[in-house]
């Protein structure tokens, strides 16, 4: 009976304390990417952050095939209130193009070029 006893409050101990490390991601707002880099070069879509990742090695690797039309900046040089389609360096006008068999990367067209931009979260 004992041994039952402590099996229980193991099992009821346990899952208390990995219920309180339950991971979850959300995305980082604009003010706090600004916040660790002043320079960052990103925009808004769908109110959500996509970060530059020209840079990111993984990105490098995989095969960049544009997709579908998303849409296009309407601002730019933005460092706050930020709303869809504003962006910190794109030009106004960049069209942006989903990456076929992703959803958390797009394409910013810049001249003859399309540069990845990743879903930017927290967590």
């Amino acid at each position: 009976m004992k041994k039952l006893k402590g099996v229980v409050l193991f099992l009821l101990l346990a899952s208390l304390i990995t219920g309180c490390f339950r991971s979850t991601k959300k995305t980082a707002t604009p003010e706090a990417v600004l916040k660790t880099n002043t320079n960052a070069d990103f925009f808004i879509m769908e109110n959500t952050v996509y970060k530059n990742a020209e840079d990111v090695q993984w990105v490098k690797d995989i095969p960049l095939k544009k997709g579908n039309f998303l849409g296009k900046t309407n601002k730019t040089k933005v460092k706050r209130n930020f709303k869809n389609w504003n962006a910190t360096s794109l030009d106004i006008g960049t069209e942006v193009y989903k990456l076929e068999g992703r959803e958390d990367i797009v394409l910013a067209k810049k001249e003859d070029k399309y540069i990845p931009y990743i879903r930017y979260v927290e967590g």
